[in-house]
């Protein structure tokens, strides 16, 4: 029965802006291979399936992404492939997300998932979901998934765990003290010894009891959010006339931070969001001078350095924790300690109307 009522969403409409220059606007790094054989978002439906079947996903992507994503996805049925005309962050992707599902069965569970994780202990991750989804059903609580950090981590929000509602499956859910902004490095080194989890991003709830707090929370979407639940025809149609002129906010600071009715269920699979460059030295296999290369690379006393080359020859001499990627149009080097800026590099690149190169 649990799983006639389990859907999942993708959020794939970001960007990948500190994946350039391998990520584009086209295809950002969701709709790439970055860690292994499938592209990131591939390998997050492979994953999913395992408990939920094809038409019970639906995939969230912007407007310029759909091609790469019907291409991709084909298990998945065209029509659950929805692109939103221009970016909103997560709240309105949530909100149209449960209006789509609440029309399909009302009392659906909705797992919501970024399409870009790396993820490790796939049978506890599906697990917990199983888990997850099992209470929000029957308790009707908006779950956020916590996971239990490795290390204390600047570029994670954070979440404070409260009294503990249950954990006799051994999947441990707590009540929610609070939703934390991303740390300095002591402060970090404070909350993973008070034992608070990293903010995943991956979110588990009952659609209308998620319309009913979304609607208590954020007015402000409430008639976008009647047009999605009524709309006839094409979703994508009413997207366009009502899209633009939402506010561009995160489902955390509309209603997670806000609501009374939040649980927060511990991930001990390990987990990475894969926010830039950086993030691949952890998972892939380097060699004895820390380096991991891809392609026509060619090192000279170079140690923990990434480069990647598409295209041709790449050669690094002489150099320390530095990432260098090539592609047959651009290069892009950076200390791997700087990897976050290479997102101003793209936005400068737009800033001096070199478009093609995004």
């Amino acid at each position: 029965m649990m799983k006639k009522k389990l859907f999942v969403v993708l959020m794939a409409g970001g960007k990948g802006e500190r994946f350039w220059p391998r990520s584009r606007e086209q295809t950002p790094k969701q709709f790439l291979s970055v860690s292994g054989r499938l592209t990131l978002v591939q390998a997050t439906v492979s994953r999913i399936k395992k408990i939920v079947s094809s038409e019970n996903i639906l995939v969230i992507v912007g407007k310029k992404q759909k091609k790469a994503a019907l291409a991709q996805l084909k298990d998945i049925p065209g029509g659950n492939i929805i692109a939103e005309p221009v970016g909103r962050n997560t709240a309105p992707c949530a909100a149209l997300a449960a209006a789509i599902v609440y029309r399909r069965q009302k009392d659906a569970i909705i797992v919501m998932l970024p399409a870009d994780s790396h993820i490790e202990n796939e049978k506890l991750y599906l697990k917990t979901i199983s888990k997850a989804a099992e209470f929000a059903y029957s308790e009707k609580k908006l779950l956020t998934i916590g996971i239990s950090p490795t290390y204390p981590s600047t570029g994670y929000g954070y979440i404070l765990p409260g009294k503990l509602l249950t954990g006799k499956t051994g999947i441990k859910i707590f009540e929610t003290k609070r939703f934390i902004e991303k740390p300095d490095l002591k402060t970090a080194r404070k909350y993973v010894r008070k034992g608070m989890k990293w903010n995943s991003g991956m979110f588990v709830w009952r659609a209308d009891v998620f319309l009913e707090e979304f609607k208590k929370h954020a007015p402000q979407y409430n008639k976008a959010v009647n047009s999605f639940l009524k709309f006839k025809g094409s979703i994508e149609k009413v997207l366009s006339r009502v899209y633009p002129g939402l506010v561009k906010d995160s489902i955390d600071y509309v209603l997670m931070e806000k609501s009374k009715n939040i649980a927060v269920v511990e991930g001990n699979f390990t987990w990475d969001d894969l926010g830039g460059w950086r993030s691949i030295l952890r998972f892939m296999k380097c060699d004895k001078n820390a380096n991991y290369v891809k392609g026509d690379v060619f090192l000279n006393s170079c140690s923990g350095c990434l480069a990647i080359s598409d295209c041709g020859a790449l050669g690094l001499s002489d150099m320390k924790d530095i990432i260098a990627v090539k592609t047959s149009d651009a290069v892009m080097i950076c200390p791997i300690d700087k990897s976050e800026n290479v997102k101003k590099v793209v936005q400068l690149i737009g800033k001096k109307g070199k478009k093609h190169y995004l």
